[in-house]
């Protein structure tokens, strides 16, 4: 169910939070990049240390034309936050150009290849470019570039033959069809 805006928070509720948060701070702090050097590089990087202002309200967004190192982050203005002195992307975090390639050859130790590399990637930061950078990256690595061409193959397993009347059902909804939905029962 939906929070309800009215409800207070239960006991039970403050703590998973709480417990939550503390674990995801714990965690923070055994990454090989700290959100403290993260914060810290936001700092000395010109651009975001200016972007992390406008953000705060601090300074006004620029006018920009096409090329400006500014524009990515103008674009993106309104899904852009500040945590912690981290700029945020939505729910990822902006890394500065001083780190970017370091984080990218953290995703290239295991040589997953170009698209988990990018798929992870997406999952937990930004920048401008990071696709291209992350490309670039791997088309350089022998090892990513076979691991591109020919994936591991996973061999097919098929489903046990059931042994009695609906012991394994498919259930799906199909539509709208005659601006009704059905729900389609296979066993």
């Amino acid at each position: 169910r939906l929070p309800n805006a009215e409800e207070k928070p239960t006991a039970m509720t403050l703590w998973v939070e709480a417990t939550v948060s503390r674990l995801q701070d714990e965690l923070m702090k055994k990454m090989p990049i700290t959100s403290e050097v993260v914060a810290a590089e936001t700092e000395t990087d010109e651009v975001l240390k200016q972007i992390r202002q406008m953000i705060e309200g601090h300074k006004s967004w620029p006018e920009v034309r096409r090329g400006d190192r500014f524009a990515p982050y103008v674009k993106e203005k309104d899904r852009l936050s500040v945590h912690e002195g981290c700029v945020l992307f939505e729910h990822r975090v902006v890394i500065p150009e001083e780190l970017q390639g370091k984080l990218i050859e953290l995703l290239h130790e295991n040589h997953y290849g170009v698209s988990r590399m990018k798929s992870y990637a997406r999952s937990c930061m930004w920048f401008p470019g990071m696709n291209a950078k992350i490309e670039q990256h791997a088309k350089s690595c022998e090892r990513c570039a076979a691991s591109g061409r020919d994936p591991t193959r996973v061999p097919l397993k098929p489903w046990q033959v059931p042994t009695e009347v609906w012991e394994r059902i498919h259930i799906d909804f199909c539509g709208p069809t005659a601006n009704r939905m059905w729900l389609i029962v296979v066993d």
